[in-house]
């Protein structure tokens, strides 16, 4: 039943984290794509961290210890080890965030930098990461058994902050590619703003012939304004 929490635990932190990038925004504080997900890393890795403390609180209480479910006092599996299992919903908390900012972010991220005519391609190949994530987790499924799971988890946090860091260091660039490009995009636009507009050809009622006037040619010549032109004289026709 506890594991429903990461589901909603996006449910609730998804408007959260977003608020606190309007806030963020509000107050000029760049939160670019790359350090989300590479928060988002560690707070996966925090959620592990917190997974193996609290496996160490279980295998440290009895009946069972380091076996839970598995030794003569827990009178056949239906005794378990006297650790309140609500101490562990934290770890679906961080994990909610972690998701969040790192999973929600990528799709974004990949979406707005792809071509137009590859979009959905790209978004394919970025749901097969968590393809492949499952498969990963299949591998590893044969170690995750007692006594073992404290070590387990241990080392799943210590691979998630490694990855943090490596992330972070290989394409931190690219927030400040990000950050240049859309300066310029701001300074262009406000130029473009800025810049005087060309009068009307008609916006001049002097040169348009008065409010109403309207430059007609005919046979009998220009008239201008509902006026003959010419020296004050109505202008005949033009003989060859």
């Amino acid at each position: 039943m506890i594991q429903v929490f990461s589901g909603v635990g996006c449910i609730i932190f998804g408007p959260v984290l977003q608020a606190l990038y309007g806030v963020l925004g509000r107050h000029g504080i760049s939160f670019p794509p790359i350090a989300r997900m590479t928060f988002g890393f560690a707070f996966c890795a925090a959620a592990m961290a917190y997974a193996a403390g609290f496996q160490h609180l279980i295998y440290s209480t009895g009946p069972c210890f380091d076996r839970p479910l598995a030794c003569d006092a827990s009178l056949d599996g239906t005794v378990p080890n006297q650790a309140n299992v609500w101490i562990q919903l934290p770890v679906y908390a961080l994990m909610a965030i972690g998701e969040i900012f790192t999973y929600v972010t990528a799709f974004e991220y990949v979406y707005n930098k792809s071509p137009k005519d590859i979009k959905t391609v790209v978004q394919a190949l970025t749901q097969l990461t968590a393809c492949v994530a499952s498969v990963l987790g299949m591998a590893v499924s044969p170690v995750a058994k007692d006594p073992n799971m404290v070590i387990f988890y241990s080392c799943l946090a210590g691979a998630m902050a490694l990855t943090a860091v490596l992330f972070w260091w290989r394409f931190k660039k690219y927030d400040r590619i990000d950050t240049r490009l859309n300066e310029s995009a701001y300074v262009e636009e406000d130029v473009v703003d800025a810049a005087p507009r060309p009068a009307s050809p008609t916006s001049d009622p002097e040169k348009s012939g008065g409010p109403g006037g309207v430059m007609e040619v005919g046979a009998s010549g220009a008239r201008m304004g509902g006026q003959q032109t010419g020296e004050g004289k109505p202008q005949g026709p033009i003989l060859p």
